[in-house]
């Protein structure tokens, strides 16, 4: 399920201006959340998994970028 919701949002991403991907937006989940009806504990959890999960997509992300980098 958290899963599921991370796949979903992270569609609300936003890209910086050198295009590297940004975090999803806390007004993401907060909507996700309302549509889904999580609330109170349930809402903050569902919180702390999205952020988990978009902060080691995003160290994967700019592995990956130095990675590249390193190649060329």
């Amino acid at each position: 399920m958290y899963y599921e919701a991370f796949t979903e949002l992270s569609t609300c991403r936003g890209l910086s201006d050198m295009g590297a991907s940004g975090p999803i937006p806390w007004t993401a989940i907060d909507a996700y959340a309302r549509r889904k009806g999580f609330a109170g504990d349930g809402f903050e959890y569902l919180v702390k998994m999205v952020r988990a999960m978009d902060d080691v997509f995003l160290r994967h992300l700019q592995d990956k970028r130095e990675q590249e980098r390193e190649e060329n």
